[in-house]
């Protein structure tokens, strides 16, 4: 049977983009090489314990915010939001400076704390929260009453630089760009207003979600059942088809069926696309910058159990920074043992916890096995591995004594990302969004070859979902989607 669209990549983006569409009147397949639906926002088990791999926290989903509106429009039924601490939903641990601050929720809030903490800085902190909250307020993405408009182009400005002309303060600096490590770009290449965007949906409220990612993968999984979407999984793109006329006019799946279509979304990679076109259906000089784009960094994971209660990430995450400089953490030859380190914890049904801490790391640290495959690595990948981990292990601890309990069961390197979110370098964010990089647009020169993901807009949970409705926008029309969206607010 023909389709209007197929989507490649049944992540965030692909499944809110296939309900879109769908809701639409739409005929819709959904297309991934995985088994089973967005592998890395769906978490697994260890020994009993559920391990949360790309969820942790949410901003801007307390009732009426923008991301519950979005849940609600796209029909998510089940998700149960757990708040987080609203005195401490962040916790930044600076070893060296042997001080320790928390965030709690709130601008208002962050207000007060910040200017305790720093209170000759008192200015400095009003002013950054207040431009945070213009920036984020004026996306026509984040609220729905802001129209569209050339007032919402965005500001050349770094937030390095916007930072240094607001304080000298090395350590408030730190303080208010450590978010820098819940997108991947650092301060030096981040526009401010990209940085607003982010940080400001956890200034405004902060909720982790009961079940992790799993529960929220099962609530799109459901949607996509009740709205009759065809979902094929493991089975993926292989191939667009083009015409002579280079139109689309269907997609060759890996066991070598074709769907017809005429309208491709792919949520992939944009650097893994080139693999699914065929040679010369882009213009060389597109090709080149796809293959060129500067990916965000990878990482090293260790998952650990918990036999009891951990109060310092009850309801909170927690940031240990060896350092104030958090342009450094981005250095590409950076080591796990190095740091910087976040730590989450998810509560399970008994008094178990299953604790994540996630490490800046390289694929090029990992590049002599880069041929392997999952489940096939060599011996000598694995004691690389374990060597990486434990020393990460072992520097962490001396920063958190409080884990000295934790046995952790399992982990993961740059390249364990890289094949369960097939980018080419593991990035955890996909491609970075800087001031210096242009990124893919949504529209291609392919006609009806469309793109969505944290590539092209934003990363994360929010920036996945407003991606998929930004490209659909083009589908079914900006001003008629956000119309439909304040509805049902």
């Amino acid at each position: 049977m023909r389709q209007d669209f197929v989507i490649i990549g049944s992540g965030i983006s692909g499944m809110t983009a296939a309900l879109l569409l769908a809701r639409q009147g739409y005929k819709v397949t959904l297309v991934e090489k995985f088994q089973s639906a967005s592998p890395t926002v769906r978490g697994f088990s260890r020994q009993g314990v559920y391990f949360d791999t790309g969820l942790h926290y949410t901003g801007s989903f307390a009732p009426g915010e923008i991301l519950d509106v979005y849940f609600k429009y796209l029909g998510l039924k089940g998700i149960v939001r757990a708040p987080f601490d609203p005195h401490c939903f962040d916790r930044l641990r600076y070893p060296k400076q042997k001080v320790e601050f928390q965030l709690p929720v709130g601008y208002e809030q962050i207000q007060v704390r910040l200017c305790e903490n720093f209170p000759r800085e008192a200015k400095a902190i009003r002013t950054y929260l207040a431009d945070v909250r213009k920036n984020f307020e004026h996306s026509p993405f984040l609220n729905l009453e802001h129209k569209v408009s050339v007032d919402t182009l965005e500001s050349p400005v770094t937030l390095e630089t916007y930072l240094n002309e607001l304080t000298n303060d090395r350590l408030l600096k730190s303080v208010l760009g450590i978010h820098a490590l819940l997108y991947g770009v650092p301060p030096q290449e981040i526009a401010f207003s990209d940085h607003a965007k982010i940080a400001g949906s956890y200034y405004q409220s902060v909720h982790g979600i009961v079940g992790g990612g799993l529960s929220v993968v099962r609530a799109f999984e459901a949607a996509l059942e009740d709205s009759k979407i065809e979902v094929r999984y493991g089975n993926g793109a292989k191939q667009v088809q083009l015409t002579p006329a280079g139109k689309i006019c269907g997609l060759i799946l890996d066991d070598n069926e074709i769907i017809e279509t005429d309208q491709i979304l792919s949520t992939i990679h944009p650097a893994k696309l080139l693999e699914l076109v065929p040679d010369g259906a882009f213009r060389p000089t597109f090709s080149r910058r796809l293959r060129e784009l500067v990916d965000t960094p990878s990482a090293y994971m260790l998952f650990g159990i918990s036999e009891k209660p951990l109060p310092i990430l009850e309801r909170s995450n927690l940031f240990v920074c060896p350092e104030t400089d958090v342009d450094n953490f981005f250095q590409p030859n950076r080591l796990p043992e190095q740091g910087p380190w976040y730590l989450a914890s998810t509560k399970q049904d008994s008094e178990k916890r299953g604790v994540v801490v996630i490490a800046p790391g390289s694929i090029q640290d990992v590049a002599a096995w880069k041929s392997s495959k999952l489940g096939k690595r060599s011996f000598e990948y694995r004691a690389h591995k374990q060597k990486r981990l434990d020393h990460m292990r072992t520097a962490l601890l001396k920063h958190v004594p409080e884990l000295e309990s934790v046995r952790f069961v399992e982990g993961a390197t740059p390249l364990t990302l890289r094949d369960y979110m097939n980018t080419p370098t593991g990035s955890l964010y996909g491609i970075r969004h800087t001031v210096n990089q242009f990124n893919p647009a949504p529209a291609t020169r392919i006609p009806g070859l469309l793109l969505a993901g944290q590539s092209i807009v934003a990363p994360g949970l929010l920036g996945a979902v407003i991606s998929a409705f930004l490209t659909c926008g083009f589908i079914i029309g900006h001003n008629k989607l956000r119309k439909e969206l304040r509805a049902c607010n």
